[in-house]
């Protein structure tokens, strides 16, 4: 008998894992780079877990009666990626409270708590290698903010670890930050290779 249903059409692209989280403080040089340009010295570190949200905002118009839609309009996009961190580093830190995370390299000192005096935007690469350690899909954000999402979480029962949010910015040539070779993906790509 055949197998029905929904059956594996392509089975080299299952993914088992986690994706790596590699940043950079986003630069006029970086942004002229379309491809994936940060390495694994760029990582963040161990990851509990990560998430990749795509959300459209839509205006709907409503006639008759009873009311019902009959138009639908997208009128945004975001991306973000959402990350847990296990190593709970200085630059880690620093890096969740908006700091530029190139200014605390070294794993002792302090990171100011309170502080927005600037908005420090990074370059953001989730690389995702799939089980045969060839095949990878990378997630580019050239322009992001980094935000904390909630607590510092300690456990007697597991590793302490928080939650980081990169939320991706216009990267094309209509921000002054941006680049021409965003023009027509001004959040960022997903590439597969």
């Amino acid at each position: 008998m055949a197998q029905q249903g929904p059956i594996g059409i392509n089975t080299t692209r299952y993914q088992v894992g986690l994706m790596q989280i590699r940043v950079t403080p986003t630069s006029a040089a970086n942004t002229a780079q379309s491809g994936e340009i940060l390495t694994s010295s760029n990582s963040i570190g161990s990851l509990a877990n990560t998430a990749i949200t795509f959300e459209d905002a839509i205006l709907e118009h409503e006639s008759g009666f009873p009311q019902l839609t009959d138009a639908v309009i997208r009128v945004g996009r975001s991306a973000s990626i959402k990350c847990t961190f296990d190593e709970l580093t200085r630059q880690n830190i620093a890096l969740a409270l908006g700091q530029n995370p190139s200014s605390y390299t070294n794993l002792s000192g302090t990171v100011p708590i309170g502080d927005l005096s600037g908005v420090n935007y990074v370059r953001v690469e989730g690389v995702i290698t799939y089980p045969d350690g060839t095949i990878t899909t990378a997630v580019i954000f050239p322009r992001a903010l980094a935000t904390i999402d909630g607590d510092l979480s300690f456990s007697k029962d597991g590793f302490a670890s928080a939650s980081i949010t990169f939320k991706a910015n216009i990267s094309s040539s209509d921000n002054a930050s941006g680049n021409v070779v965003w023009n027509n993906n001004p959040l960022g790509i997903m590439r597969f290779n």
